[in-house]
């Protein structure tokens, strides 16, 4: 309770975190792994990690998927643009893998490969990118300005409406959504999939 100081110095999760590191933080006092990576936060502390961001991430696109882990970024499956041959990474720290491109987040920036039919793998200039997201064929990036996309626009998915403070951001084939102060925002297009392909 951070609103109790006599329980300043518990740690209810046995993370190796007080409650009020795990406040300093950012962390949850109830659950050892905040980031849900199998990485306890009191060890990612302690390992120069972020506690708020897993180490480990799968990504899957069109036909082909990324992983990130110790290792770096892995791709696999159906490769006829190039999806799934990982360039150089400096530090890769995220993964977004669309219809036929892949994109990571390093310490360069954001770093996209494969398909490039529509400009979703040319990423304008960011300031200080923190999550990427790709869809089918444009990426978008959260950035110091906020939500910036790039790529196919065919569906408005690029236009970016007034966002407050937005926190994540998620791609779909056609359309892309924010979640920010106000909620879950969406726009472009709307594709239903069925299966053996595109319904409508």
């Amino acid at each position: 309770n951070k609103y109790n100081f006599t329980d300043a110095e518990s740690d209810l999760d046995g993370d190796g975190l007080s409650a009020i590191q795990e406040f300093e933080y950012g962390t949850s006092p109830a659950y050892a792994d905040t980031d849900g990576d199998t990485l306890s936060d009191g060890w990612e502390m302690e390992n120069q990690r972020n506690p708020l961001v897993s180490d480990y991430q799968i990504s899957l696109g069109g036909a082909h998927g990324c992983v990130l882990d110790d290792s770096g970024v892995i791709c696999w499956g159906w490769n006829p643009d190039g999806q799934t041959n990982v360039p150089e990474l400096s530090n890769p720290s995220e993964i977004a893998v669309g219809g036929s491109h892949s994109c990571a987040l390093d310490d360069s920036g954001v770093i996209c490969w494969g398909k490039n039919s529509s400009g979703q793998n040319d990423a304008p200039l960011l300031s200080n990118p923190v999550q990427i997201s790709a869809g089918g064929s444009h990426t978008c990036a959260i950035n110091d300005s906020g939500v910036i996309c790039w790529g196919n626009n065919d569906n408005g998915q690029l236009n970016v409406p007034e966002l407050v403070n937005p926190k994540k951001i998620s791609m779909g084939w056609v359309h892309s959504c924010a979640l920010d102060d106000s909620g879950v925002v969406c726009w472009g297009g709307l594709v239903v999939v069925c299966c053996g392909g595109l319904c409508g």
